[in-house]
């Protein structure tokens, strides 16, 4: 009697937990670590998603609004990883295809970075053959010259950002670009 007194209580605190929270409140769990025999730099935020960064990366900051985790390697290189459900945004329509949202995805953030830096975008790359993605780079004539590539897999949105002075462009790209796809 007991054990089903302790499992009916435990139900009642699910139930006043989870609907407490409004529908577009995104539980995950999070975990970063660094693997040295692969010299790689897991980040996961379950179920929403993981990236495998190359090289040993530590956890900076974290931007609540924009659900950006930032990292830093020990060559001062800033990374920024998010992933989000594609239908907690406000212009998601269900049904629409992939590039249609990461369109949309990207007239909307894009235009609001670059009016927040007075600086200018541009497309570097898009792909909607076998991965869905647009790598884009905002710059202004200060010092900000970023690369961000914003992909969808499986119904979230993928949003991974760089920035250093030390890396080529096409270094920057590939980076980004790997990051997206795991691969090598």
């Amino acid at each position: 009697m007991r054990k089903f007194a302790l499992l009916g209580l435990t139900i009642l605190i699910m139930i006043f937990m989870f609907g407490c929270f409004p529908s577009r409140y995104v539980q995950y769990i999070e975990s970063c670590y660094y693997d040295s025999i692969k010299n790689i730099t897991r980040f996961n935020r379950l179920p929403l998603g993981y990236v495998e960064i190359p090289g040993n990366w530590n956890k900076t900051s974290y931007n609540n609004v924009s659900k950006q985790q930032f990292f830093r390697n020990i060559d001062s290189v800033s990374l920024a990883v998010a992933f989000w459900p594609e239908d907690q945004y406000g212009f998601y329509k269900r049904g629409e295809t992939d590039m249609t949202f990461l369109n949309d995805f990207y007239e909307w953030d894009s235009k609001y970075i670059a009016e927040q830096i007075n600086g200018q975008r541009k497309i570097i790359e898009q792909d909607s053959t076998q991965q869905s993605y647009i790598l884009w780079n905002v710059y202004n004539d200060s010092d900000v010259n970023g690369y961000f590539l914003y992909g969808l897999k499986r119904g979230r949105v993928y949003n991974l950002y760089i920035t250093t002075k030390k890396w080529k462009e096409q270094q920057k790209i590939n980076f980004l670009k790997q990051l997206f796809t795991n691969k090598k």
